[in-house]
């Protein structure tokens, strides 16, 4: 017996949609792929002034937090597991669900939302939060040039404390 797919909220995913991205026709049509999603994930822990670990299966998610991911779901932020406050939130995100880089930018809004304004929920307040988030990682001039490969962030997406 499978799992059935778990569906956010009406209203969770018609926020979620409604994060404007600014990446380029393009660019955007593309398949996110895992470098581009790690190299994205970076631009928004700086973007939100956090750190977190990135999960890119569902069994590196369950390392690093003991749980499964919920069946269907695109993205996750998780901030507690085990009946404590994990160290480093861990950011799931499922590349196969991701329809289109577009689609992952939304997402990352969405989660790195998540842990930097926990108690926002899914209020509007917090896809407000989303939405800067995405416009600060537009406006960062290293949104907009493709590092080389040994820039890339290393599993564990490593910003620098300020």
């Amino acid at each position: 017996m499978t799992a059935p797919v778990r569906r956010a909220h009406a209203v969770t995913i018609e926020r979620t949609e409604a994060l404007r991205h600014a990446l380029p026709a393009g660019i955007a049509e593309l398949a996110p792929d895992e470098t581009w999603l790690r190299w994205r994930a970076a631009l928004f822990a700086k973007a939100a002034d956090v750190r977190v670990r990135l999960a890119l299966t569902p069994l590196a998610y369950r390392a690093l937090t003991g749980l499964s991911p919920a069946p269907g779901a695109a993205g996750h932020a998780c901030i507690y597991a085990r009946g404590a406050r994990l160290r480093r939130p861990v950011v799931y995100l499922d590349p196969a669900r991701l329809a289109d880089r577009g689609a992952a930018e939304q997402v990352l809004a969405h989660e790195f939302m998540h842990v930097k304004c926990p108690s926002y929920g899914h209020k509007q307040a917090g896809f407000d939060v989303a939405q800067r988030l995405l416009d600060t990682v537009a406006a960062d001039p290293e949104s907009s040039t493709w590092p080389a490969d040994s820039a890339l962030p290393t599993p564990a997406t490593r910003v620098p404390a300020r």
